[in-house]
């Protein structure tokens, strides 16, 4: 990023901090410089030096889910696995055994009409429709409503506080809630040259808890953000040449609007090409790594050591790592408990890749690839749940 976007984006940090709070923190900021056409950092020997395990989760005739696209979820001892194609929310225990589902799709008042997100904490589980967050137990039995006002926003609970993500066409981009629903706090104002259309913008898991705080980040925007009683920068990312050009601000909504368009893509033959990254999704912080997808036409997960300042992009693995690791996928949760990083794997998928590697490396690739050892392809049956993948990333 040149120094006229860093400068505008760190004045433009200063004005809306001194607009929520009279103090604020001081750290250093980190910048990750990453590039998302360079295969030659190689994530094949970060993958080498991972801690991986492989858990079956319990397969039940009730409990058939889209692992493609579910999300999944660590929390005390249980895993959360929210399949959004059946508004269907499963519950196992850490060994994968089979607890519970929750299934409240409805009209009613304790019924949710469409599930767009869930998301657990405290005991409670968090279930978003189009007009309302819903809780319950963990048993399924409805607590309470909290009324929301935008569809589909990204949302969090940390403290017994909701933490919503709204779109940059409001006057700011993240509410606080109390227990009681009240609005308690406001913070990433929007710029008002934004406020006055739509663009197509994703909102998935741009958001999480970390060291007492809540770290967000913005569409149109390389910092992302650490919320405690004062907003301060946690990181800055820099994609160097498909960073937003220095004047995309500049001007009326409509040209902004235009930039914008322009900024997002291009055709080369019939492909669609990015030009510029304008948000990431799946973002994941801990102490030693950020993880997140640029939103691009070319499928991408970037890993980046907060320790040596060092950026992977998963371009370029080979198997079995790129059955876990390719395309969009990137972690999709971290535990502490365990301080590993996890994801769902396609149980076909698995069985797939390990009769490949058997044909290719014999019967040795249980001594290369531990965390392979026991599993019997041939177990592997059609309607088969998903595996759950964990993984250390070593520094």
């Amino acid at each position: 990023m040149n120094k006229i976007i860093n400068i505008g984006l760190l004045l433009f940090c200063i004005i809306f901090h001194s607009c929520n709070s009279a103090s604020n923190e001081t750290k250093e900021i980190r910048k990750f410089y990453i590039n998302l056409n360079d295969e030659t950092n190689d994530m094949n020997e970060l993958c080498q030096n991972m801690d991986i395990r492989l858990t079956p989760m319990e397969s039940m005739d009730t409990c058939i889910f889209n692992d493609e696209a579910s999300d999944v979820y660590i929390v005390d001892d249980n895993i959360f696995i929210v399949d959004i194609s059946q508004d269907i929310i499963f519950r196992f225990d850490r060994k994968g055994n089979f607890k519970n589902l929750l299934s409240q799709k409805g009209q009613g008042d304790k019924e949710y009409k469409t599930m767009f997100r869930a998301k657990f904490s405290d005991g409670s589980i968090y279930v978003q429709d189009h007009e309302k967050i819903q809780v319950y137990n963990y048993e399924g039995q409805f607590l309470k409503s909290i009324p929301i006002k935008e569809d589909r926003s990204d949302f969090i609970v940390s403290n017994q506080r909701v933490y919503l993500r709204q779109s940059y066409t409001n006057e700011h981009q993240l509410l606080i809630f109390d227990e009681s629903n009240n609005v308690v706090a406001e913070y990433l104002p929007s710029r008002e040259v934004l406020r006055n259309f739509v663009i197509p913008t994703s909102n998935h898991d741009m958001m999480g808890s970390y060291d007492g705080g809540t770290y967000v980040a913005n569409p149109m925007d390389y910092n992302i953000y650490l919320i405690k009683d004062t907003v301060s920068i946690l990181a800055q990312l820099d994609f160097g040449t498909m960073n937003l050009p220095s004047d995309f601000f500049e001007g009326s909504s409509r040209i902004v609007e235009e930039n914008f368009r322009r900024a997002r893509a291009t055709l080369i033959g019939d492909t669609p090409i990015t030009k510029a990254i304008t948000m990431i999704n799946n973002l994941i912080v801990t102490d030693g790594w950020i993880t997140f997808t640029p939103e691009s036409f070319d499928p991408t997960a970037v890993y980046c050591n907060r320790k040596t300042g060092a950026s992977f992009t998963n371009k370029g693995l080979k198997e079995p790592y790129a059955t876990f690791f390719k395309g969009y996928k990137c972690p999709r949760g971290y535990d502490p408990t365990t301080n590993e990083f996890y994801l769902l794997v396609n149980s076909m998928d698995l069985k797939e890749m390990i009769e490949l590697l058997k044909e290719s490396e014999g019967n040795n690739n249980e001594n290369k690839y531990p965390f392979l050892k026991g599993i019997n392809p041939e177990k592997i049956k059609d309607d088969t749940n998903a595996w759950m993948l964990f993984f250390k990333m070593k520094a």
